[in-house]
Order: structure tokens, then C-alpha cells, then sequence
């Protein structure tokens, strides 16, 4: 987790009540996404999902997830890479807390890479480009990503899982860029 004191998104308002994360930015964390994203290691993935399990118990644990999704990516992006890294850790995770998996929300429209753009330009790229199927009685979402660094996508994943029903939407990611 992260001191909202000394975390950049205190400026912001965000449609999530709250993100955390087991792991910071830096060299040897992101050395550990890019064996999981880059080169499909994905027995990383254990490694990773436990770390995010332990930081969901500590800072969520007295919440009851109706569900768990996972920021979906474009299905050309899944189809040519084979899986989705958030998708892989959202679905282990959703198992360990036992609540059901959703796939409710999906991605409608590609964007370009958002780490290549500018804070407000990533904001702006990911506007609409999600969309969510209706959800029935489902308070709390538990929202799963690889990294955060702006909170663009999770805002925009967000509002769009509240449009559908959701209550309450609370994330966790394997890395904290603040």
C-alpha cells in the first residue's frame, strides 16, 4: 500500500474507493511484470496474485466482493498475445477470496499504449473506451490491473462497472507508480 499523503492521486477524484498494490515502481518490480507480460512466464503470476491476496486481506479485508473483474484488453490484443496478464492475476485472485469472476466489463474501442502519453492525454485516450454489461444485485467489485500509475484506466473501468450496476468498486494492482 501506499500513504495516500504521499501518493500523486491525492489530487484527484476518482470513481474507485480506494487502490492498493503490494509492490512500488521500480527497477527490480517492473523486471518482475515485464517476465510475466513480455515473455509469458506466467508462473510468475503465482507469485504476484499472492502478493496482491496478501494486500487485499490487510487493506480490504472486511469487505464482502459480490465479484472480481480484471481490466479487460482489446480482443486483437488478446488474440495476438494469448491471454490478458490482468485478466490471469483477476481470476486466481477471484478464487482465493471465493468470489465469482466477471466479464461483465469489456474493452470496446483500442487506445494507443497509455504509459507513452502525457497525465491528462491518458485520461482522454481511455475516455469511453470500455464498456459494461448490466450487473444485479452487486455492491462491491474488486477491480484487478498489473500496474497504476495515473489511475486513468481504473477511473474509466470504474465508472463504467458503476453505470452497470456495481455499488462500490475497489482496486488492487501489482504495482503502485505514484
Amino acid at each position: 500500500g501506499s500513504d495516500k499523503k504521499n501518493c500523486s492521486c491525492k489530487f484527484n477524484t476518482y470513481h474507485f474507493k480506494g487502490c492498493i498494490g503490494p509492490f512500488m515502481k521500480s527497477d527490480e518490480s517492473m523486471l518482475i511484470i515485464h517476465h510475466f507480460k513480455d515473455e509469458d512466464n506466467i508462473a510468475v503470476a503465482d507469485y504476484i496474485s499472492d502478493e496482491m491476496f496478501d494486500e487485499i486481506g490487510r487493506y480490504y479485508g472486511d469487505i464482502n466482493f459480490d465479484g472480481v473483474c480484471a481490466v479487460p484488453s482489446h480482443w486483437t490484443k488478446k488474440f495476438y498475445k494469448g491471454y490478458n496478464q490482468s485478466e490471469i492475476l483477476a481470476r486466481q485472485i477471484s478464487k482465493r477470496i471465493s468470489a465469482s469472476y466477471f466479464t461483465n466489463l469489456y474493452k470496446c474501442k483500442k487506445t494507443q499504449v497509455q504509459h507513452t502519453l502525457k497525465r491528462q492525454e491518458r485520461f482522454e485516450n481511455v475516455r469511453d473506451a470500455y464498456a459494461c454489461k448490466p450487473f444485479e444485485n452487486c455492491k462491491n467489485i474488486l477491480l484487478i490491473d498489473d500496474i497504476k500509475s495515473t489511475g486513468a484506466t481504473l477511473d474509466e473501468c470504474s465508472r463504467q462497472l458503476m453505470f452497470a450496476g456495481a455499488e462500490n468498486v475497489y482496486c488492487a494492482v501489482a504495482i503502485l507508480n505514484s
